[in-house]
């Protein structure tokens, strides 16, 4: 036992050490080492760790437990990108290439994989409650990162970003060494996974704000955590739960690609790409609060409704006139069915998003109505 706290002392010396030593990196090499040799690193430090520290677990009903985090994982996926759906997306600031997605996937995935095992690691040899506390703590500074751990010190804090991201990276930590430590190593990456390769694979994000990234991190780990406890753990609170294999969690599979498909429709990935009408400039062709589907590959002609951008805003109206400059270059004067004159500006073809391709009436509302709740409307 001596010999094991000893070998866990310098264990996390050298983690510690490769994180401080990380923040002394000098910036003409840091993309170069965070791309490329900051995964070898995270991955020697895993291996040594899990081959001569950790200890083997023994764990009831482990494969039972990790089809029920499979299944809560996928659900909850669901839902994280459910949610941009109804909020909104944004676009990830991470390459689309082919080659920029596998490096980003290795660079920051991997890492993330060799945290999992780290956790396991330390979990498995854990002898004390005060040895729970400084795992927490390591795996805290290890997905916060020292760097911003640095900057809340210097620099202070926001409400929205203790909120938002510090009280998330606490309750996910709890969770996580939770579920490494009732549920295996293998639950924990069902678990922490998905969210984060899909972030590098998907061209969108769900745009959530403070509130709601508290809210869904908060939510999914304490209902996972309440189904595992009385399921597993207090079996005499629900004398009625009975574990079975047969449940499979096809249907959450199924319905996590049917989301994922709607949120690629809504973000724009399609050449179709709906549009919610907040104005009644269209009147009586469209009316706000319906959706209208925008064509990207459309042909601008007189009398096509078109989307443009003019002046930071998305409109969306008719074509009244195509016009063509001596150097053969196309635009348009627009107008508002609505409306009593032309608009104002020209619009060129570069502006264009797309046209018309149909109308959806009034289930715009919804999302009118959220936006407006939460003052972006």
């Amino acid at each position: 036992m001596k010999n094991l706290c000893i070998k866990c002392f310098f264990y996390v010396l050298a983690i510690v050490g490769v994180l401080l030593a990380e923040t002394l990196i000098d910036t003409t090499f840091i993309e170069g080492y965070t791309f490329y040799l900051r995964p070898f690193v995270w991955i020697v430090i895993a291996v040594v760790g899990y081959c001569f520290i950790a200890k083997p677990q023994t764990i009831k009903n482990k494969s039972d437990k990790f089809l029920y985090v499979l299944t809560f994982s996928i659900i909850f996926v669901t839902s994280y990108y459910l949610l941009g759906v109804v909020l909104g997306f944004a676009r990830s600031p991470y390459a689309r290439t082919f080659l920029g997605i596998v490096r980003n996937l290795f660079a920051f995935i991997t890492p993330i994989v060799c945290y999992e095992i780290i956790r396991y690691v330390m979990v498995s040899s854990t002898i004390s409650k005060i040895q729970n506390v400084l795992n927490f703590l390591l795996m805290f500074v290890l997905y916060m990162g020292i760097d911003n751990i640095m900057a809340v010190v210097w620099e202070g804090i926001s409400y929205a970003y203790l909120l938002g991201t510090i009280l998330p990276c606490i309750i996910q930590q709890c969770f996580l060494s939770y579920l490494c430590k009732h549920c295996g190593l293998a639950s924990v990456l069902v678990w922490k996974l998905p969210t984060s390769i899909l972030l590098y694979l998907l061209p969108i994000v769900p745009n959530l704000n403070w509130f709601f990234q508290l809210f869904y991190t908060s939510l999914s780990c304490l209902i996972c955590y309440v189904f595992l406890y009385y399921t597993f753990v207090n079996t005499k609170a629900i004398k009625d739960v009975r574990v079975k294999r047969k449940k499979k969690p096809i249907m959450g599979l199924f319905l996590m690609l049917l989301i994922l498909g709607m949120a690629g429709f809504v973000s724009g990935m399609y050449p179709q790409v709906p549009v919610v009408i907040v104005s009644n400039s269209m009147n009586p062709y469209f009316y706000r609060g319906d959706i209208v589907v925008i064509n990207k590959n459309g042909e601008y002609e007189e009398g096509s409704v078109i989307q443009f951008h003019m002046n930071g805003m998305s409109v969306v109206h008719r074509i009244y006139k195509k016009n063509t400059t001596p150097q053969g270059i196309n635009y348009y004067t627009t107008k508002g069915d609505n409306n009593n004159a032309v608009d104002d500006w020209i619009v060129y073809e570069d502006q264009i998003d797309g046209v018309l391709s149909c109308v959806i009436p009034k289930i715009g509302y919804v999302t009118i109505w959220i936006n407006e709740m939460l003052g972006r409307g």
